[in-house]
C-alpha cells in the first residue's frame, strides 16, 4: 500500500512539474512577443495574415485595410490553452484603427498574441519606398 501511494505522490510531483514548465515557458513566449511600430498611412490596402504560435496558445489572423484603416480583423484560429478567449478585442481595434488597445481581463495572454498576430499582419502590408 505504501508502495501505490509514493508512486502515486511521484506521478502527481511529476505532472505538477510539467505543468508549471508549460506555464513558465508560456510567459517567456508572451513576453517575447513582438510588435511592429505600425503608422496606419504606411499601410496599403489589401488583405494580409499573420500567425503566432507559443507553449500553449496558436492565433492566426487575416487583417483587411481599406483607405489606410482597419476594416475587418478575422480570426482563423483561436487555441487559448486554459485561459479565457479574447477574441472581443479585435472589436476595439478596429474601432480604435490600431491593435495597440488594452487586453481583456481573463485574457491576457491570448489578448496579447492576438495583437501581436495583428501587428505582424499589418506589417506586411507596410509601403516600402524605394
Amino acid at each position: 500500500m505504501k508502495k501505490i501511494l509514493l508512486i502515486i505522490l511521484g506521478v502527481i510531483i511529476i505532472v505538477g512539474c510539467i505543468i508549471f514548465w508549460m506555464f513558465q515557458k508560456q510567459t517567456e513566449d508572451v513576453q517575447n512577443l513582438e510588435y511592429a511600430n505600425i503608422v496606419m498611412n504606411d499601410v496599403v490596402d489589401g488583405t494580409y495574415e499573420g500567425h503566432i504560435e507559443t507553449m500553449l496558445i496558436k492565433v492566426k489572423v487575416n487583417v483587411t485595410v481599406e483607405n489606410h484603416s482597419l476594416k475587418n480583423i478575422e480570426i482563423l484560429q483561436h487555441d487559448n490553452g486554459f485561459g479565457e478567449p479574447a477574441e472581443e478585442i479585435v472589436k476595439t481595434m478596429i474601432q480604435k484603427n490600431n491593435y495597440q488597445v488594452d487586453v481583456k481581463s481573463g485574457a491576457t495572454y491570448s489578448s496579447e498574441i492576438i495583437k501581436s498576430a495583428v501587428s505582424q499582419a499589418l506589417q506586411k502590408g507596410v509601403h516600402k519606398n524605394g
